[in-house]
C-alpha cells in the first residue's frame, strides 16, 4: 500500500465521493478525528492494481485537490464541472451539451493564462487561453477503456488533434489588455511568474530582429505579441465533442477552456532546451500513467516540442475575430446602441483630422478598414459548417478592398508611415508596418512548414489584421529568387487576398489572408505592389499632431467593433452583405452605359470586370459603414461616386 495524508475541512464530502469523482479502483480510504473544524484521515492505493509511479500520483491527485463546501463559489463550479468533463474525455465518452454549456457560461470566472499568473497556477491548474492557431500537427492517440473498436494490442484508442496556440501577432497594446479582460501590464509587472516561464522570460532571441534559434517556437519581439502572453499546445478532442462547435482552422483566433499540464523538467543546465523526441507519457506530465493508462503504446509525436510550451487539454472553446471580441464583450463602450448612424459618418472626417490627409484619401481608408471577405458554405456536413472566401473569376477575393496612396516623394511615403502606425495602433486591434526594401525582402519569407512545424513569419496575419506597406524605398536592381518570392506574396496578399505557404516537396497551397491593405508608394514604385483602388494623397506633416487621435480613438473603435460584426457570429453566418435585385438590376444599367461612354469618348481603357466588382465591393462597404446588412441603390450610387472622385484625382495627378 501507498499511503497519503489528507486533511479536509468541515462541510466537505466524505473522502470516498472525492476518490468516485477522481474515477480510482482500488483506492481506500480511512477517516480519523473530527474535531468540528477539519477532517484528518488516509488514503492508500492498491499497490497490485498500478505501479508505484502511478499510486504515488493518485494519493498526490487526492491530497492536494481542493475541497468542494456547501457554499459553491462560481470559480468552485467552474473547476468542479470542468474535472467532470475531463474525466470523459479521459475515458472516451463524449461531452453532452450542457457539459459544453456549463463551461461556457462560467468561462469568464476562469483566469486568461500568461506569465502575469501567480507561481501557483501549474499542472492540472483550469486556465483559459486566447490565442491564434499558428500551427497543426497530426492527431495523437492516446488508450481508453470506453471505446470498442480501433483496437490496438488489446486496448482501445480516441484521438485528439494538437494545435500550437500562439499569442495574436502585431496586437496593439489597448486591445492586448482586452484580451487579458482589461489587465494592462503595468498592473501585473511585479505579480510572480512560474518558474516554467524562464527560457520565454530570458531568451534573449526575443531581442532580435528574427528567430533564428530552431528550440524558440515563438518570439514575442519578432512578432510583436503581447510580451506577457505565453503559446500552449492545444489538445482537441473533437471525437468527444460531438456537435458542439466546429473544427478549428488554421490562422483562426481561438478562446479555450482546459487543464494545463507541463512536459518534465529535460533543461539542460546550460539552458538550452532538450528536443528529444516527445512521446504520450511526456506531453501528459506528471500523472500520465494515471490519467490516460497507455502503456505500451507507441505515441511518438514527429516534431519535437520544446518542454517549456505547456500542454492544455481543451474541454471547451469558440472561435472568434478581432473585432467580434470586442463587439461581444459585454463591455458598455462596445454595445450596439451606444452610438448612432451620424457617428458612423463622422468616422472619415476624424481619421482626415488625426491622419492630417484629404477628405477623399480617409473615405477610402475607411472603406478598407472596413472591408472582409464574403464567404460562402463548402463543408456538407451541417454540424461542421465551413465558410469559405468567394473568389470572382479574376481570383480576387469578393469584399475585400486594398488601397493605395500615391504621395510626391518617398520622405511623404514614410512620414506618413509613420503616422499611419501612430493613429492606426490607437484605433485597430492589429497593425503591422514594413518598409519594403531589398533586406526587409530577404528576412521576410512567406509561411513555410520546415523540419515538420510552420516557421514564425510576419506574413501569418490572424483575420481582420491591417497590414500598411511602405513601397517608395525599394531600390532598383536584380532581385534574388527569394526576394521575388517575398514581394509575390505581398502583391498576392494586396490583390487576392491570400498567400502561399509552402510545405514539404516544394508544395504550395494558398491560404486566405483576409487582412486589410494599405500601400504607400510614389508615381515611380506604384507598380510593385499593385491594389483594388489608388488615390493621390493629400497629405500634410505639418498640420499632423499626435494628440488628435487621442481625442477620437475610442469612438472610432467603437464604430469600427459594430460595423464589421452587425450583431452576426462568423462562423454561424459569415457576416456578409446582402444586394437586393434592384441594386444589381441598376448596377447591370449602370455598368453597360458607362462602357458606352468610354467607347463613344474612344477613351483606350474601358470598363471592365474587374471594375465592376471593385463598385459591388465599394457598395457593400457603404451599406457596412451605416450599420446595415442590406445594400441598397442609394449605397451604389456613393460607391460610383466615391470611386469617380478618386479616378478623377489620379488623372490629374498624371
Amino acid at each position: 500500500m501507498i499511503s497519503g495524508y489528507f486533511v479536509f475541512r468541515a462541510g466537505a464530502p466524505n473522502p470516498l465521493s472525492i476518490a468516485r469523482h477522481f474515477w480510482i479502483e482500488g483506492a481506500h480510504f480511512s477517516l480519523g478525528r473530527d474535531d468540528g473544524t477539519v477532517r484528518h484521515g488516509t488514503a492508500s492505493i492498491d499497490c497490485k492494481r498500478f505501479s508505484l509511479d502511478c499510486c504515488l500520483t493518485m494519493v498526490r491527485m487526492i491530497v492536494t485537490q481542493p475541497v468542494v463546501t456547501p457554499v459553491h463559489s462560481r470559480e468552485d463550479s467552474a473547476a468542479e464541472e470542468s474535472h467532470e468533463c475531463l474525466r470523459k474525455l479521459q475515458e472516451g465518452s463524449d461531452l453532452s451539451a450542457s457539459d459544453w454549456e456549463e463551461i461556457g457560461r462560467e468561462k469568464n470566472q476562469i483566469p486568461v493564462y500568461s506569465k502575469n499568473l501567480p507561481s501557483q497556477i501549474k499542472g492540472g491548474s483550469l486556465v483559459r487561453v486566447r490565442g491564434m492557431v499558428q500551427d497543426m500537427f497530426e492527431a495523437e492517440y492516446f488508450s481508453t477503456s470506453l471505446i470498442p473498436s480501433h483496437s490496438l494490442n488489446g486496448n482501445s484508442l480516441a484521438e485528439r488533434t494538437p494545435l500550437f496556440l500562439s499569442p495574436v501577432p502585431f496586437t496593439t497594446p489597448w486591445y492586448q489588455e482586452e484580451l487579458n479582460d482589461g489587465a494592462s501590464s503595468e498592473e501585473n509587472q511585479d505579480m510572480h511568474r512560474s518558474k516554467r516561464l524562464r527560457l520565454e522570460e530570458t531568451g534573449e532571441e526575443d531581442q532580435s530582429s528574427e528567430c533564428n534559434n530552431q528550440n524558440r517556437w515563438w518570439c514575442s519581439e519578432y512578432m510583436k505579441s503581447d510580451p506577457h502572453q505565453t503559446p500552449v499546445l492545444a489538445k482537441f478532442y473533437y471525437d468527444q465533442y460531438g456537435a458542439q462547435s466546429p473544427k478549428i482552422l488554421l490562422n483562426e483566433l481561438v478562446e479555450a477552456v482546459g487543464v494545463l499540464e507541463w512536459e518534465e523538467d529535460v533543461t539542460s543546465s546550460s539552458g538550452t532546451n532538450n528536443t528529444t523526441p516527445v512521446t504520450l507519457d511526456d506531453t501528459m506530465g506528471a500523472g500520465a500513467h494515471t490519467l490516460w493508462a497507455d502503456e505500451g503504446i507507441d505515441t511518438v509525436i514527429a516534431t519535437t516540442i520544446p518542454t517549456d510550451i505547456p500542454r492544455l487539454h481543451v474541454l471547451w472553446y469558440q472561435t472568434f475575430t478581432l473585432d467580434q471580441s470586442l463587439y461581444e464583450s459585454g463591455h458598455e463602450d462596445f454595445t450596439k446602441d451606444s452610438f448612432g448612424g451620424e457617428d458612423c459618418h463622422q468616422a472619415p472626417n476624424l481619421l482626415s483630422q488625426a491622419l492630417s490627409v484629404s477628405e477623399l484619401s480617409a473615405n477610402l481608408l475607411w472603406m478598407t478598414l472596413l472591408s472582409q471577405a464574403e464567404r460562402h458554405v463548402v463543408s456538407e456536413e451541417s454540424s461542421d459548417p465551413h465558410w469559405t472566401p468567394v473568389s470572382t473569376p479574376d481570383n480576387t477575393t469578393l469584399g475585400c478592398l486594398s488601397t493605395q496612396f500615391v504621395l510626391p516623394d518617398t520622405s511623404d511615403c514614410r512620414q506618413l508611415a509613420q503616422v499611419m502606425e501612430h493613429v492606426l495602433s490607437q484605433v485597430l486591434p492589429a497593425v503591422y508596418v514594413v518598409t519594403i526594401t531589398q533586406e526587409a525582402l530577404t528576412l521576410l519569407r512567406p509561411p513555410a512548414k520546415r523540419n515538420g512545424r510552420i516557421e514564425p513569419t510576419p506574413m501569418q496575419l490572424p483575420r481582420g489584421a491591417t497590414l500598411v506597406l511602405n513601397a517608395s524605398e525599394l531600390e532598383e536592381g536584380h532581385l534574388l529568387a527569394s526576394q521575388i518570392e517575398t514581394l509575390q506574396s505581398f502583391q498576392s496578399i494586396a490583390l487576392n487576398h491570400s498567400v502561399p505557404y509552402e510545405f514539404d516537396g516544394g508544395v504550395h497551397i494558398a491560404f486566405e489572408a483576409d487582412v486589410r491593405v494599405l500601400v504607400l508608394c510614389t508615381a515611380k514604385t506604384a507598380k510593385i505592389v499593385p491594389c483594388h483602388e489608388q488615390v493621390k494623397c493629400d497629405f500634410n506633416a505639418h498640420r499632423y499632431h499626435p494628440g488628435t487621435i487621442l481625442q477620437t480613438a475610442h469612438k472610432l473603435r467603437q464604430v469600427l467593433a459594430s460595423t464589421r460584426n452587425l450583431g452576426i457570429s462568423h462562423r454561424c453566418n459569415p457576416n456578409n452583405i446582402a444586394l437586393s435585385n434592384s441594386l444589381l438590376d441598376r448596377a447591370q444599367k449602370d455598368f453597360i452605359q458607362r462602357r458606352l461612354e468610354c467607347r463613344q469618348q474612344k477613351r483606350s481603357e474601358l470598363y471592365t470586370e474587374q471594375d465592376f466588382h471593385r463598385w459591388l465591393t465599394l457598395t457593400r462597404l457603404q451599406a457596412r459603414s451605416r450599420k446595415s446588412a442590406t445594400a441598397n441603390i442609394s449605397d451604389w450610387e456613393r460607391a460610383l461616386a466615391l470611386d469617380d472622385a478618386r479616378n478623377d484625382e489620379i488623372q490629374l495627378f498624371q
